[in-house]
């Protein structure tokens, strides 16, 4: 099979998502968003994202993907849909992209380069994350976890029983003979990286490909014993918090359903018992990551939920109307992340919304027809 050139272009410039991109420019900014309830919290909120939509398809696709789906996950409307069908269509084309250079070593290794790079060398993070991943026996699983993580969106939104489905096959089978379960067990793993191995544990759950929930939870709290939480600095506690609430929130699926909160009362007991020590020393994203697992896990809208929801409208720059960075930067793409989960925690609907299955959507149908 010949070789795909190496050229890591993330935005094929198809006539199809030019379309996708204007369509949804016009639908996004000409739909008023469905009634909310008239709360203090609520109203506060709506700016952030009035902020965002106005400015939406100015950021990357990627970006866009990840606001749209949590946005249709709470208010179910169906404006949000082209901003995650344009980021599938470049995550497709990067699938395919891969599959064909499985075999490829000159492309997988520069690949391999490209993940490391990404990887910020002046963060702590970014420090510990390209030590681990220099290791010879963890050299590609960066590889694997990107196309771990791309195979799964194309499956979460239904995006794998179209177009995509061959490729979708090759790579369950490509990462059936990887080891990544044993990866995500590794303790120097979760230390640097708890979160996105939580992800990832549930990512291989929902392919088929094992479950590791049990012992990644074991895992988890060896890594981070609560005994030794006076001992730890306010960044490996942080690294805790967020390894812990995205346990939670993968099992929701990424806010498509409730938890049943009897599994996870452990965390949640844990959240309640440090909430003092969450509130004042880590970041906002934390912050409404722990009042949204309170809500996901069917809590009233009191007692931690209502303390996470005050931390959050307190880091709320009125004049930006939005959280800004700890420097001081409003840059959008940027703070996406602790933006849109601020909105959710202050606008936490009655019910969730599954999906959107993208194929069945009429906007999906209407593009390709």
């Amino acid at each position: 099979m010949k070789s795909l050139p190496l050229n890591m272009n993330p935005y094929p410039a198809s006539n199809l998502v030019r379309l996708l991109f204007l369509s949804s420019v016009v639908l996004l900014l000409s739909v008023p968003i469905s009634s909310r309830a008239n709360d203090d919290f609520c109203s506060v909120a709506e700016e952030i994202r009035m902020k965002f939509e106005s400015e939406l398809f100015t950021l990357k696709p990627s970006v866009q993907r990840h606001f749209a789906t949590r946005m249709f996950r709470l208010t179910g409307e169906d404006k949000y849909i082209y901003s995650i069908l344009f980021d599938l269509l470049i995550t497709e084309d990067q699938v395919a992209r891969d599959v064909k250079n499985l075999t490829n070593a000159p492309y997988l290794e520069t690949r391999r380069k490209q993940f490391l790079e990404n990887l910020n060398p002046r963060t702590r993070k970014g420090k510990m994350r390209r030590k681990l991943f220099r290791k010879n026996e963890y050299r590609m699983l960066q590889f694997d976890l990107n196309l771990l993580y791309r195979c799964n969106l194309l499956h979460e939104f239904g995006f794998h029983k179209g177009a995509a489905s061959d490729d979708y096959t090759e790579v369950l089978n490509y990462l059936k003979g990887r080891e990544i379960g044993r990866f995500l067990l590794d303790e120097k793993v979760i230390r640097v990286y708890g979160a996105q191995a939580a992800n990832a544990v549930y990512q291989l759950l929902d392919l088929g490909l094992g479950d590791y929930r049990e012992e990644f939870n074991a895992k988890v709290q060896n890594v981070f014993p609560d005994n030794d939480d006076a001992s730890i600095p306010d960044k490996v506690f942080e690294d805790k918090i967020y390894t812990l609430t995205h346990i939670i929130i993968a099992d929701s699926r990424y806010y498509q359903h409730r938890v049943d909160r009897k599994v996870f009362q452990w965390i949640l007991d844990y959240f309640e018992n440090t909430l003092d020590r969450i509130l004042s020393g880590t970041k906002p994203d934390v912050i409404a990551e722990v009042g949204i697992s309170f809500l996901l896990a069917g809590y009233s809208e009191s007692g931690p939920i209502s303390r996470c929801r005050g931390a959050i409208v307190s880091s709320i720059d009125s004049e930006q109307s939005m959280i800004l960075s700890t420097r001081g930067s409003s840059d959008l793409e940027r703070g996406e992340h602790r933006n849109v989960l601020a909105y959710m925690l202050l606008c936490w609907p009655k019910s969730l919304h599954d999906g959107p299955e993208i194929l069945k959507t009429d906007k999906y149908r209407n593009l390709r027809n």
